[in-house]
């Protein structure tokens, strides 16, 4: 085979920009498996944040009960309105975190965790609520 002027510039010209074209799509795929890896820390980021958030909940409910039952200001305005709030954010976070979970182990522990957060609720304006309110009044009980 001659090789001409006519196909030694092509050819020239053409593995050059083969190679170029080789090299963008590799880096475009490298770009797009790296945004998938920062989307996905993201989310588990979001995630991370939210559980923690979520894990102090009881705790945080548990010192808002205690502190009522040693301040027993159960009939304040300020009180309902922090009570509602607590209970409002209880529930923003107990679904936050059952979106959040992936598995059936993850979707269980979520469950548990919001079965007992309101459990704790039912207790204390059940029972712990009118016990409180009937010491108060001075009703042995």
């Amino acid at each position: 085979m001659i090789l001409t002027i006519r196909i030694k510039l092509l050819a020239g010209f053409a593995v050059p920009i083969l190679a170029i074209l080789l090299m963008a799509g590799i880096t475009t795929t490298g770009i797009n498996v790296l945004r998938a890896m920062q989307d996905d820390g993201a989310k588990r980021a979001e995630a991370a944040v939210a559980a923690t958030e979520a894990a102090g909940m009881g705790a945080k409910t548990y010192r808002f009960i205690a502190d009522s039952i040693i301040n027993r200001n159960f009939d304040t305005a300020e009180w309902t309105t922090e009570w509602t709030a607590i209970k409002s954010e209880i529930a923003q976070n107990t679904k936050t975190i059952k979106t959040m979970a992936h598995t059936s182990q993850e979707t269980q522990l979520a469950e548990e965790g919001e079965a007992a957060l309101l459990a704790i609720i039912a207790l204390f304006e059940n029972e712990m609520m009118a016990l409180l309110k009937a010491t108060d009044e001075g009703i042995a009980l």
